[in-house]
């Protein structure tokens, strides 16, 4: 805190690095012929946007910086993705299990966006913010994923 006499000339803002909403459900199943059926669902509402807010000309703020920290929230489903897996066991002798596993990765196939687009209005706050439809995404689009291995 070198730039101001007191904490509280700083804005308060949301943190960017967690969701404020996440939920995750899991789900396991012995289904016939010694198959295991798994799932899991997660779902997050997104996360925070920072960024830093500037007046045009010589306006400043009240804290008589020309520019300040802004964090807002678009709102909505920010993570979502259901993750489901079968597996069958295979016994070999009395010391070793030999296994096979078929996943299937965000099987809704959600568009898990993080990129945002922002528009700072002349108050140098933003009053538009949304996703960009062309840009990153997080976790992995509907993905099907085959494994085998041994466990002893």
């Amino acid at each position: 805190l070198f730039d101001a006499s007191s904490i509280n000339a700083f804005p308060f803002i949301l943190s960017n690095a967690a969701s404020k909403h996440r939920v995750v459900a899991t789900g396991s199943y012995s289904a016939p012929w010694g198959l295991t059926v798994a799932g899991k669902f997660t779902w997050a509402t997104p996360l925070p946007r920072n960024v830093i807010g500037c007046l045009a000309g010589t306006a400043t703020f009240p804290t008589g910086a020309p520019c300040t920290a802004i964090a807002y929230d678009i709102g909505g489903t920010g993570y979502q993705s259901l993750d489901l897996q079968v597996t069958k066991n295979f016994e070999w002798q009395d010391f070793a299990n030999f296994y096979v596993r078929l996943d299937v990765l965000n099987v809704l196939n959600h568009e898990n966006l993080v990129d945002y687009l922002d528009e700072l209005g002349p108050d140098g706050l933003v009053f538009t913010g949304r996703f960009n439809p062309v840009g990153n995404i997080t976790g992995v689009p509907r993905t099907l994923r085959a494994s085998f291995g041994i466990r002893f």
